[in-house]
């Protein structure tokens, strides 16, 4: 568990589209950790949550490249069977 005091905190204006509902979200959280050199973006629509963590080497291997944000609370669907 991290210490608070190493937990930024900040709400995003810029949010992922819920795929139930076909709409922004209703919240998008950023939570940086630097104890453990993280991200964590948590999703709210809906009355339930979806969290993302990315690491820091996740991060250097992108490049510094910016994060764009697609589609929350997408449901997985089955591969369709081998004919």
């Amino acid at each position: 568990m991290a210490d608070l005091s190493t937990l930024h905190v900040r709400e995003l204006k810029t949010l992922p589209i819920c795929d139930r509902c076909n709409r922004p979200v209703d919240r998008l959280i950023e939570v940086e950790d630097t104890t453990f050199d993280r991200l964590t973006f948590i999703a709210a629509c809906h009355g339930d949550r979806e969290r993302i963590t990315i690491t820091h080497e996740e991060l250097v291997v992108m490049r510094g490249g910016s994060l764009q944000f697609g589609r929350a609370f997408v449901q997985v669907r089955a591969l369709p069977p081998k004919t």
